[in-house]
């Protein structure tokens, strides 16, 4: 019966098929317990499948027609549209990049949050200490609780030390501020060395006797570099800090400078624990503390990076190392900074640079 009627009425027109007739088709018939009563006499596989039911006059029959892959472009005006697994990949792929983006986004900005927290602690925490000395011994001194005159001075002593302090966070919160807006600049000039660490030395010994330390300075007196005094003064000033901070409560500071290979090498070195050999890259970042240091002594981490930077507007750089003495058995940090020497006032054709011509040199 199927065949017969297949015979007499052709299911795809003769315009598209041409001399190809049904062979384009595969046709089955199964009854509804699934057993095949008819196959046409051609089979493939297409996933171009049409099936229907029969109604209860044909016993509910079950008719399956694949179409030749070959003819569907032919059958749609336009052809098949393209799959559309590409762009849907595509789109995935972009969503999961997007999404991937918002959450690393997320993330930084909570590990931002987070260090800003930190900072703000850290810098409280520093402010914190030396002005409650301040207030303390202040407040000693108003109402007359200090009776001898020793008692008096040495308050006086401190509070001067507590305010020196303060003063040396202030300055380091404000070019650490100056230098993320690239505002930070450097005069140029001769600086004589060894004066400047003698005077750096002087105004640095009252807290460095805090701690029963001593500085030592070794310098020659004709050695002149060129460099920014206020930003050599502040280098050094928080090396001594850093020194005598997380160094020993007795030990003997060293500073000083020398010309090694036509440059001007300055340094500061400790008897303190030094800096692990894994980590002397990692110091200069802003906020970035040793897991020791933050364990033992208040800090806010900006310090160094303050210190690298200013030396790299001078076109200088900076690193650690191991003190000499390390060999004997010794513990100890050595920051070693190198500066340009300065000229000699009457070499002809010499002229001191302008900072900006420093301004992009890489520490």
């Amino acid at each position: 019966f199927f065949f017969r009627a297949f015979q007499r009425n052709p299911l795809l027109p003769p315009s598209l098929v041409k001399n190809a007739g049904d062979s384009l088709l595969a046709i089955s018939v199964q009854t509804s317990q699934g057993k095949q009563i008819f196959h046409s006499p051609v089979a493939f596989e297409s996933r171009f499948i049409a099936r229907d039911t029969l109604d209860e006059r044909f016993a509910h029959l079950e008719v399956s027609v694949a179409l030749h892959p070959t003819m569907a472009s032919s059958l749609v005006v336009g052809g098949i549209p393209p799959s559309r697994l590409p762009l849907l990949s595509l789109l995935l792929a972009l969503t999961s990049g997007l999404v991937a983006m918002a959450i690393l986004q997320l993330r930084r900005q909570q590990e931002l949050a987070q260090t800003r927290q930190e900072f703000v602690s850290g810098v409280s925490h520093e402010l914190r200490t030396p002005l409650a000395q301040i207030r303390l011994f202040a407040e000693l001194l108003r109402k007359g609780h200090l009776q001898s005159d020793e008692e008096r001075d040495r308050s006086l002593e401190i509070i001067d030390e507590e305010s020196q302090r303060l003063t040396y966070l202030v300055e380091n919160v404000l070019s650490f501020s100056r230098s993320e807006h690239a505002s930070a600049s450097v005069a140029m000039e001769p600086l004589p060395v060894r004066e400047e660490l003698v005077r750096v030395t002087d105004a640095f010994t009252p807290l460095a006797r805090a701690r029963q330390n001593t500085i030592q300075v070794d310098a020659p007196d004709d050695l002149v570099a060129l460099a920014d005094p206020r930003a050599v003064r502040q280098v050094l000033l928080y090396l001594l800090d850093y020194a005598v901070k997380y160094g020993p409560v007795v030990q003997t500071v060293s500073i000083g400078g020398k010309i090694d290979n036509g440059r001007v090498r300055l340094w500061v070195a400790d008897n303190g624990p030094g800096v692990p050999v894994t980590e002397r890259e990692r110091i200069w970042d802003p906020y970035y503390r040793l897991a020791r240091d933050a364990d033992t002594a208040g800090g806010s981490g900006i310090g160094l990076s303050i210190v690298k930077e200013l030396v790299r507007l001078q076109g200088g750089r900076i690193w650690v190392e191991d003190t000499a003495s390390r060999k004997s058995g010794k513990t100890g940090a050595r920051f070693v900074i190198e500066l340009q020497l300065a000229p000699s006032a009457g070499a002809p054709g010499l002229a001191l640079p302008s900072p900006s011509e420093h301004a992009g040199v890489t520490a």
